[in-house]
């Protein structure tokens, strides 16, 4: 593991929280693409399994958890499309056993699940297409939580750059 230091060789503090100093800024990262991982991993057999249970409604909650202490990094790693998928995954799976699933759990674990993929849609990228916005930066300037993709010019400028050495390489 490496540790960033300043010039008196010390580590940066920027808050009381655990996650709070340097050494521990990307836990909330970490503990999400943990989660994410493991949900694909249960996806993947979820698509095809007849077993009435399912282990992603917990992996769900756990995001959910997870996105509402780091809303950021969830933001920036939870896709919308992602949720999406594991939304249908688990609404096909619970048509495919949902009369294997006794009858008591059956309307509750269904909606439990609505409930959990309602509460785990991008907030940050909802809010910025409700309100217009085609770039949000968090209080940290190096974070840029959205961006529409109409305001990404990687593509002109890398177009301008090869423009640039082609005729470079000709004279």
């Amino acid at each position: 593991m490496l540790a960033s230091k300043n010039k008196e060789n010390t580590m940066k503090i920027f808050s009381t929280a655990p996650e709070g100093n340097e050494l521990a800024e990307a836990v909330g990262v970490d503990y999400i693409k943990f989660s994410i991982s493991m949900m694909d991993g249960f996806v993947d057999w979820m698509k095809t399994t007849k077993d009435p249970s399912q282990p992603i409604l917990a992996i769900i909650d756990m995001l959910v958890i997870l996105a509402k202490k780091y809303p950021v990094d969830a933001n920036l790693l939870i896709k919308k499309e992602k949720v999406q998928e594991w939304e249908n995954v688990f609404n096909d799976w619970f048509e495919r056993c949902g009369s294997r699933i006794p009858t008591k759990f059956r309307n509750g674990i269904k909606a439990n699940g609505d409930e959990l993929f309602k509460e785990l849609d991008p907030v940050i990228s909802d809010y910025a297409k409700e309100k217009g916005y085609d770039i949000i930066f968090i209080k940290r300037p190096d974070i840029m939580a959205y961006a529409n993709q109409s305001v990404d010019i990687t593509s002109d400028i890398i177009s301008r750059f090869d423009i640039k050495w082609s005729k470079k390489g000709t004279k």
